[in-house]
């Protein structure tokens, strides 16, 4: 088995590094394989990388950031809660992670909404990025990460009022129920 992982997300997003554990035999070839195809490997990051790992900076800063990580998960989730009616948006609350990962309701899908929450002034990514197939045109990943708990209420209030716009324009007309 090979676990690989990065250090991008937790430390910089421009901090193209990363670290993989497996056993010996693997990590030897692994280790020419990189040496054959990158020459000049970004030591002063790799050494930087260490000394915090190493001197417990490293640890330090995960606790930090998985609390912050929470908080502003736990606003935005809040938010979404107090303005978005039932039924619209749905969402299970990730253990970790920098994103909701949400479902529409209603039969909306999140190309409408989309547009919608652009002219909010809010952007997600729609579900189907992340498919072969369309089978997420009806979600939406909303990242948390790098939205400060201070503003999430706004945040969601805005995408709440793309949700509705898009709800408005996705029903049908009133069924003519009497000419009179």
């Amino acid at each position: 088995m090979i676990y690989l992982s990065s250090f991008s997300k937790v430390l910089s997003p421009g901090l193209r590094l990363g670290w993989l554990v497996a056993a010996k035999p693997i990590i030897e070839q692994l280790a020419l394989i990189k040496q054959r195809s990158d020459l000049h490997p970004p030591m002063l990051a790799q050494a930087v990388v260490a000394d915090l790992v190493e001197d417990g900076t490293f640890d330090t800063h995960l606790a930090q950031l998985r609390t912050e990580h929470r908080r502003r998960r736990d606003a935005l989730a809040a938010s979404l809660q107090r303005h978005v009616p039932p039924g619209l948006l749905r969402w299970a609350t990730p253990e970790g992670g920098l994103y909701l990962w949400c479902r529409l309701g209603e039969r909306l899908q999140a190309s409408q909404v989309y547009a919608k929450a652009i002219a909010e002034s809010v952007a997600f990514v729609r579900g189907e990025t992340f498919y072969a197939d369309r089978a997420g045109e009806r979600q939406l990943r909303l990242c948390f990460s790098t939205l400060p708990s201070s503003r999430a209420e706004e945040a969601g209030r805005r995408l709440a009022r793309a949700l509705a716009a898009a709800r408005r324009e996705a029903l049908p007309p009133p069924q003519l129920v009497a000419v009179v």
